[in-house]
């Protein structure tokens, strides 16, 4: 298989991306703009505390970027959707990037690459000069429409997909390519460009780049590293992050994403593109980590088993949707079991719990939080959902004893007095926390 390196993004100088990169933006402003409800995660000694803040004064804690306490900070995401007790407000519309750099072709193939330690940017291949085959560091060059042209070797590559199209590569143990036909080849890639080329079967085919709509390769993940931002574009990256003011932060995105920007500076000076910053307003990024180690969606978690609940005898699998989140939303089809396996060292599960508008009227069920120590299933917290209370945040301890550390949890849906009728709640951004000493 390939070697493995460690991942470096580098944003290339040319005509049309030129160091300095400065992006000014010019928005609306805020207060002519619904406002922006936000969740911001903050720790100290090990206690999780939730506080809402919204992107204009009018309601709430006013969000100021430039007074966050970053030590304490867990994560900061906008709420979507914005919670209601009685309808669902809309999400303001996002604000489109700015695009200082040059349009896509008009046979790009553009959609969304994806690095081994889940860093993800939109944007379109960049088709290059053919490459000597003893370039012993295949790469691609992917644009993004923001932060310009960006080498990603293939030994830090995950997939790239095509805008509007998904697919699962989690369990996969060897490269494979999805046809727009929706035939899939397996093997081994060994380039991307203007074709793909890969070997399979004892052959190399060449397979034309306007065939395919998704390719996944097989490397190890790596752990995220250093603080995370995403974009209202759906990219998320690895960034040095600062706060000019209130309401903008400005960015540097080039860091290794194996090392502390410390680390990455002083082994590898190339890690950093230096002069290279892109200011960006509150209303063009949707969350941001300082610690991405500290932060564990749920959605990303094995799911040990589910199982309906009586009276039923068939239920669907809980289902992820992305949406405009950071950290995917998980619709529970309830009644339903449901087990997930923890990551070492987890302290705590936060959510919101909440029953969709449509499913408000007849919704009525009862939600059961469960940890699994030393193989005994523990009930921590059960709540009930209703058009009267549609909607819960919760922050749970799972850690308990240090010496049974929690492996597993389980979220029972039951339900209430309307029966098994629209009994089917969602997690919004559900995330479980860390414990520091092991990231």
């Amino acid at each position: 298989m390939r070697t493995p390196t460690r991942l470096i993004i580098f944003i290339l100088a040319s005509a049309s991306c030129s160091l300095p990169v400065v992006a000014a933006v010019q928005n609306e402003p805020l207060q002519n703009q619904p406002p922006r409800r936000w969740t911001l995660l903050t720790a100290r000694h090990n206690r999780i505390q939730a506080h809402t803040l919204t992107s204009t004064s009018l309601t709430d804690q006013p969000l100021a970027l430039d007074q966050l306490n970053l030590q304490d900070t867990l994560a900061l995401f906008i709420q979507s959707p914005l919670l209601s007790s009685n309808a669902a407000s809309p999400t303001p519309s996002p604000t489109p990037l700015p695009a200082p750099h040059s349009p896509p072709p008009d046979d790009a193939w553009g959609g969304t690459a994806t690095t081994t330690d889940g860093q993800s940017f939109t944007g379109w291949l960049v088709k290059q000069d053919p490459i000597s085959p003893d370039d012993s560091e295949p790469a691609i060059i992917w644009h993004h429409p923001l932060l310009g042209a960006l080498t990603i070797p293939l030994d830090n590559l995950a997939s790239l997909t095509a805008t509007g199209t998904q697919t699962d590569s989690s369990n996969a143990d060897q490269d494979f390519i999805v046809l727009s036909n929706s035939d899939t080849i397996t093997g081994f890639i060994e380039s991307i460009n203007h074709d793909i080329i890969i070997e399979h079967d004892n052959n190399t085919s060449t397979i034309p780049l306007s065939s395919i709509v998704s390719l996944h390769l097989a490397n190890p993940q790596t752990p995220p590293a250093n603080s995370r931002l995403w974009l209202n574009d759906g990219s998320n990256f690895t960034a040095t992050i600062t706060y000019p003011n209130a309401t903008t932060l400005s960015i540097n995105p080039s860091l290794s994403a194996s090392k502390t920007p410390s680390e990455s500076d002083e082994t590898n000076p190339e890690s950093r593109i230096d002069n290279t910053s892109i200011t960006l307003s509150l209303d063009q990024i949707i969350a941001l980590v300082p610690d991405a180690k500290r932060i564990v969606p749920l959605s990303s978690q094995l799911v040990q088993s589910y199982q309906p609940v009586e009276p039923l005898f068939w239920s669907a699998p809980p289902a992820i949707h992305t949406d405009l989140q950071p950290f995917s939303r998980i619709d529970l089809p309830g009644p339903i079991d449901v087990r997930w396996t923890l990551p070492p060292g987890t302290l705590n599960l936060f959510t919101t719990i909440d029953l969709a508008p449509a499913d408000r009227d007849w919704g009525n069920c009862q939600a059961q939080f469960f940890v699994q120590r030393a193989d005994q299933w523990l009930l921590l917290h059960t709540l009930s959902l209703s058009a009267d209370q549609p909607e819960h945040q919760i922050t749970l301890d799972l850690a308990g004893d240090a010496q049974f550390p929690p492996t597993a949890l389980r979220i029972r849906i039951l339900p209430g007095k309307f029966g098994p009728i629209k009994d089917r709640p969602r997690l919004l951004s559900p995330l479980l926390i860390i414990n520091a000493g092991n990231t």
